[in-house]
């Protein structure tokens, strides 16, 4: 008796302490999403329904996705629940309700009273209002987002009624939908009567502008790109155009497609195999696909599946169906997951999987086309080592260009990471310090609630180039900060000291070497080269100082780098000589027209490729700096304290950073550019990580 009034003690306590929690939910903590390669945008993957924060969030069987024209909200069709969610990407995610009730029915009204039953395909209208396929009901309904009041478009006639009138319509079923800006009208399909629906949004007629096409038996997915309608069928490969004809078909009965006639043509422009969505923005269309290999193809530009690979660089399509993306798992023939581009970021595309219970993204930033193999160095369409980023900055987006040798992108594949497995991977994109830097800042970012995207382009010194790097930035960083919209130029100076640029090319009106190598100029004699001048007046100093030795009549080389940067005759021709080309780079850029209105700023960072640095070298390269009033990183302190700890973080003296020193090199150079605040660095977070 005891021991059963204990136990119901027990049951009592528990049940008390369930209803608290139902009351009273865990506090969200203060977290920002992640914006970097295939990241989560919404939903806790737990079905249910819930509101708030983008990661608590719960869906049930999301399906279609649609966006404003700005960005600023990603709409869902929350097919199990009834209702339809809205994803503010201006506001951290958050997923709000906009219309629903939760129970399956059919009311039109104010949005919080309307009720829908499985609504599983959306569309973004240019007036601000929200087409919606409610699939139950078999209706396409209408959200005005100023009034939030439903309607009803098109659906609920009489079977046998004719062409027409939209509201006379009645659908076998309905599957994919997209909006058509050219002629202000809704493109929808109906797999089962073999139909491609066009809805004129100004005269509200319907007609059928595809039936009964032998490549195109049942289409479902539905897409426009670049002032063209595109289609696929839900089991016959292809993706392909629809061909518009001069004169519209007469009205016709609604009938099944066996005694309809022929109406509308297609053209193949793609292969494809169980098209489930299409895509698009602007001139490029992608296709979600079933295909564990390639579940998204890009269609325009250059037709290829592609790649996605993790922050470490592993590829995350695996030939195993158990392995693939989060974002396509489970997904089979006949489901209706959404997908949707982002009008914020060319490349950037959004996808809902019913099953998992989430709204995710991912990026097409040609990571396949990236890989460095086999020693050769490779370099996208800018002449940079990076993938290929969209020229248009991403709201919200804090671009960081760096600038430097081999030691900011090449890693060094030493025996202790062959051990590791890791050699066949040691040379991709995903572990120069440009990704890793980007993908600690967003981190960073994401974990303090920080309100910025950072973006870390790769300009490091392509083969071909015989620059040193302040003359190479001065060549090339001012187009790139005008194609990418660059907010902060870091000139990464490692220990190297050169200025073999001298002896390849003449010197410009600006009194610095030309960009490429002069060869009547570099086969001369060093002492022909410059019989007058700051430069000849140099090399004659350090002659007389026995700080330059000539081995050769074309082979000049200093004698000492220590003495030479230290001797106090030296040092201001020495800063001259070495710091006029990034001194004519700050002027320079501030005529460099940007598509924001931010300036871009310049700075120089030294570091030290192992744990013995030079002292002397360090105070040049700060007195340059602090000559041409350039903000100045030195990561020599950094690295010395924490160089025997992280030992070996390169190859061996004055040898490339190793995969994992690649990550201590960034997690440096976060911690000196928040504390020196060359970036725009805002966390919610106090000292102990409790929100503000």
């Amino acid at each position: 008796m005891k021991l059963f009034s204990k136990s119901r003690k027990t049951l009592c306590f528990l049940s008390v302490e369930m209803v608290l929690v139902c009351l009273f939910p865990l506090a969200a903590k203060a977290l920002s999403p992640m914006v970097q390669f295939q990241d989560l945008v919404a939903g806790s993957g737990e079905a249910g329904f819930e509101d708030g924060s983008f990661y608590s969030a719960r869906f049930n069987g999301p399906a279609g996705l649609a966006v404003s024209d700005d960005g600023s909200f990603l709409y869902v069709a929350d097919q199990q629940n009834n209702r339809i969610r809205v994803v503010r990407m201006d506001d951290k995610n958050k997923v709000e309700t906009l219309a629903g009730t939760g129970e399956a029915g059919m009311k039109d009204g104010p949005a919080t009273q309307a009720a829908f039953n499985q609504p599983t395909a959306l569309a973004y209208l240019p007036d601000d209002t929200l087409a919606v396929i409610d699939r139950g009901n078999l209706l396409i309904r209408l959200i005005d987002l100023k009034t939030k009041m439903v309607s009803t478009l098109a659906g609920g006639g009489q079977a046998g009624s004719a062409e027409g009138s939209p509201l006379k319509a009645v659908f076998t079923n309905l599957w994919g939908m997209t909006y058509f800006p050219p002629d202000q009208s809704l493109y929808f399909s109906e797999p089962s009567a073999g139909i491609v629906w066009r809805l004129d949004l100004k005269t509200k007629t319907l007609e059928k502008v595809l039936q009964a096409n032998s490549q195109v038996t049942r289409p479902g997915a539905v897409g426009e790109c670049d002032g063209k309608i595109y289609l696929a069928d839900l089991t016959l490969p292809g993706v392909y155009e629809l061909q518009k004809t001069t004169a519209k078909p007469g009205p016709t009965p609604f009938a099944t497609p066996a005694l309809a006639p022929t109406t509308g043509a297609v053209s193949l422009v793609c292969q494809a195999q169980n098209v489930l969505g299409l895509a698009g923005w602007s001139k490029n269309l992608y296709a979600y696909q079933l295909d564990p290999q390639a579940p998204i193809l890009r269609i325009f530009p250059d037709s290829a599946p592609l790649t996605f690979k993790s922050v470490w660089g592993i590829s995350l399509i695996n030939p195993n169906p158990g392995a693939i993306l989060p974002h396509f798992k489970n997904v089979n023939v006949g489901d209706r997951p959404g997908f949707a581009a982002d009008p914020r970021s060319p490349g950037r595309f959004f996808v809902s999987n019913p099953y998992r219970g989430v709204v995710c993204s991912f990026r097409d930033l040609r990571q396949a086309e990236m890989d460095q193999e086999g020693g050769e160095t490779i370099v996208n369409s800018a002449k940079i080592h990076d993938f290929e980023y969209p020229s248009v900055k991403p709201k919200g987006t804090y671009r960081i260009l760096l600038v430097g040798r081999s030691y900011i992108f090449w890693t060094d594949n030493d025996h202790l990471f062959e051990k590791k497995g890791l050699e066949g991977e040691s040379q991709q994109f995903m572990h120069t310090l440009a990704k890793r830097l980007e993908i600690s800042l967003n981190t960073k970012a994401a974990l303090e609630d920080a309100p910025l995207h950072y973006e870390v382009l790769n300009g490091g010194m392509h083969h071909g180039s015989t620059n040193e790097i302040n003359l190479f930035a001065y060549y090339i960083t001012p187009d790139l900060i005008k194609k990418y919209d660059v907010d902060l130029v870091l000139i990464m100076q490692d220990e190297g000291f050169g200025i073999e640029s001298y002896f390849r090319a003449p010197l410009t009106s600006d009194g610095i070497p030309g960009d490429n190598l002069d060869p009547e100029f570099y086969l001369k004699p060093n002492m022909e080269k410059f019989r007058s001048g700051f430069v000849k007046d140099f090399f004659d100093l350090c002659f007389r100082k026995k700080l330059l030795v000539a081995s050769s009549e074309k082979v000049w080389s200093f004698t000492d780098i220590d003495a030479l940067v230290s001797d106090p005759e030296v040092h201001k021709p020495l800063i001259e000589m070495m710091g006029k080309p990034l001194f004519l780079l700050k002027r320079k850029m501030t005529s460099v027209k940007k598509a924001s209105d931010s300036p871009c700023q310049l700075a120089l960072c030294y570091f030290p490729v192992n744990p013995f640095t030079s002292r002397k070298k360090r105070i040049f390269w700060k007195d340059l700096a602090d000559e041409g009033k350039l903000p100045f990183l030195d990561l020599s302190d950094d690295f010395a304290a924490l160089g025997y700890s992280y030992y070996p973080y390169s190859g061996g003296e004055s040898a490339h950073f190793t995969v994992n020193g690649m990550t201590l090199f960034s997690d440096v150079m976060i911690h000196e550019l928040v504390k020196q605040k060359l970036i725009p660095f805002e966390s919610t977070k106090d000292e102990v990580g409790a929100s503000k």
